[in-house]
Parts: structure tokens; sequence; C-alpha cells
């Protein structure tokens, strides 16, 4: 009876634990040499459950200001809403950018500095992922934070927060990138942006206003017209929105902030496969309400959730049981009292990547506790 139950306990736990799909980072790090100079190239992947946010750094080794020799060496992208077979949706290569002006020029902020934190986490109600930009390489000009989230009930959306916390920059423009249907060069094709009152062809005219509502479409014209990029945004943020004339591929919306204004949230979300003449109407008609309502609500400051880690770990230590009183069980046993310590001081100063990584420990631990159950069975 107890090695029947003991393999359904364990067995069970391992399947739970490998076919469990989850937000994670892919990140994987190489030295690269480039006439005599070391660098260091760190390439992550950060999953949500629909949609990843791609982040590439060139940086010299040991230091952190960001090397840009060559195309590849940086991206910020964001996979989200990409049609089959295509580069087309929000830019997978750059779809933030967030500029100060520095001694009467333009400065990429987000190109500055390796971000100097990146983590994803998921809590009951929503996965939050976040990144920490440097302004300066001693932190003396302050940081960038960058707070994506997405929730279970608005899952084609993805949600933003940049905080400027800089006495010395201040934000000065803030550009979106997307790809409507695909980025491929197209002479029939037309770039359209609408918001509330008036739709622009960018492709000949541009476009520039200030903004009267807080939604705002992309989408094409006799080309990829079943496919389209959403924005919603707090108008009352900025001063003026432009995009650029002659936009083919790759349409950029240009947001420029009130003077004064460091906070921004805003929403990207998108449509697939569905006519732009009836989804654009709807989305500012009827969407982009219920999404700027919703954006308003968020906690941007989520509190750590122990009910994962606590469900983990109590099945956990039920298969430490049942493998008897052996010295494995032990050394079992005495990793999971570290985790439980060191997830109870996470939750203690809300530390979410702290958190994150005792979880994805205990999942580990819960997989060798698993492999090691089975291996007594056979």
């Amino acid at each position: 009876m107890r090695k029947k139950l003991l393999q359904l306990i364990l067995a069970t736990t391992f399947i739970a634990t490998v076919q469990a799909v989850e937000p994670y980072i892919k990140k994987t790090e190489k030295e690269v040499v480039r006439d005599g100079r070391k660098y260091s190239l760190v390439d992550q992947s950060i999953n949500f459950e629909n949609g990843k946010i791609w982040y590439v750094s060139l940086t010299e080794k040991s230091k952190n200001e960001i090397v840009k020799k060559k195309w590849d060496d940086y991206f910020f992208g964001l996979e989200f809403g990409r049609p089959q077979s295509s580069n087309g949706g929000w830019s997978i290569w750059d779809f933030l950018k967030i500029y100060s002006m520095v001694d009467g020029g333009a400065v990429s902020d987000l190109q500055l500095f390796r971000a100097e934190k990146v983590y994803i986490a998921k809590l009951k109600d929503c996965t939050v992922a976040e990144f920490v930009f440097p302004l300066s390489s001693d932190n003396s000009a302050g940081k960038i934070d960058l707070k994506a989230m997405q929730f279970p009930a608005f899952t084609d959306w993805m949600f933003f927060k940049v905080k400027f916390d800089s006495k010395t920059m201040t934000p000065w423009r803030m550009d979106l990138s997307a790809y409507p249907g695909n980025s491929n060069s197209s002479k029939e094709r037309e770039r359209w942006i609408a918001v509330k009152n008036q739709n622009i062809n960018v492709t000949k005219d541009g476009a520039g206003f200030k903004p009267d509502s807080n939604g705002l479409a992309i989408f094409s014209k006799f080309q990829h017209e079943n496919f389209g990029n959403l924005i919603v945004f707090d108008n009352s943020k900025y001063s003026r929105i432009s995009s650029p004339k002659g936009a083919d591929g790759e349409v950029i919306v240009q947001f420029i902030p009130n003077t004064g204004e460091t906070e921004f949230t805003f929403a990207l979300g998108y449509f697939s496969d569905k006519p732009a003449k009836n989804e654009v109407p709807e989305f500012l008609k009827e969407i982009q309400p219920k999404i700027f309502e919703f954006m308003g609500k968020i906690n941007w400051e989520p509190k750590v959730d122990a009910s994962e880690f606590n469900k983990l770990a109590e099945d956990t230590a039920k298969s430490i049981k049942y493998l008897g009183d052996n010295a494995d069980a032990k050394k079992y046993q005495e990793s999971l009292d570290k985790l439980k310590n060191s997830f109870k001081q996470a939750e203690i100063i809300n530390n979410l990547p702290a958190s994150t990584d005792a979880i994805n420990e205990l999942k580990k631990l819960q997989e060798q506790i698993s492999k090691t159950g089975l291996s007594q069975l056979q």
C-alpha cells in the first residue's frame, strides 16, 4: 500500500512540476571579443503567459555602459500579437524608447546602461515584470523603473508603468513602435493612425495633434488590413502626440509629456485576423474606456503572494515524508527548511525577485525528490 501511495504522490508531483507552464526568464551570456576588447553580451527573454519582452545588451567586461556597434548589439523588443510567419505586431526589436535632453541633445535613456534589475513574478492575480535602468554608471543621475503587468481578465493586453526617478534628467519624449501585420516594405500599403475624432494617413501626411482622448489605433490599408496595434494612455499627461511622415514598415508614435510629468502608464493591445474597419471603431468607442478604467485601478506595487509557495512547500514536505527515514530525506528536508526561511524573509520586505527565486528553487527541489522517489520504486 505504501509503495502504491508513494508512487502516486511522487509521480503526480513530478508531472505537475515539469508540465507547469509559468512565466520565466531565459537568459544567456557570452563573451565577445572585438579589436582586442572583451565584451559581455546578455540575451534575456522575459516570457509572459501571452507575449514576451526581448532584451539584448552588450557592455564591456565589468562595465555597465551599453555599446552599440552592430545591429544586433541591442534589442528591447515586444513579441505580442505577432501574426504568424511575420515580423509584425509590436516591434520585436525596439518597441519602447524614452528620451531626455542632455546638453542640448537627445539621449535614449534605456540604451545608456544595462538594466541593473530584470525579473518576472507570477502572483495570484497577475504576472509582473520589472526593469530598472540606471541613468549613469554610478547611479548619481537616478533611474528609470519600468513595470510590465498582465492579468487573467485581459490576456490580450499588457500594462506598463514608467517611473522616472532623477534630479538631473527629465523625460522629453516617449516612443512606441509597431508594424501592423508585417514589417516588410510595400508600395501599395498605407499606414494609418486613428484617434477619437480623426483618422490620419501617416504614410502620406504624418501626424501631429494634442490628444483629447485616451485611445489610439495603428492599422493598415490595401494590405494587412486585418491586423492592428492598440494603445491606451492618459491623455492628460501629454502636450502632443506625433508620428513621422512616410511610415511604411514601422509606425512610431511619439508622446511628448507635459513639463514636470515623471510617471506614465499605458496599455498595449492588438487585433489579429479581424477587419480593421470593424475593430478600430469598436476599440475607440467601447474597449478603450474599459481598459483605461481598469488601468487606473492597478496596484503597481503588488505584494508577495505566499499561497503558491505554501502549497508547494506542503506538497514537498509530504513527498519527503514518504521517502522514509534516510539520508536523502534528511538532505531534502534541510533544503526545504532553508527555502522556507528565504521565502519568509522575502515576504517580510516584499522582495518579489527573491520570492520568485525561492519558488523556482522549490520546484527544482520537488523534481529532485520525485526522481529520487521514483528511482527507489524501480
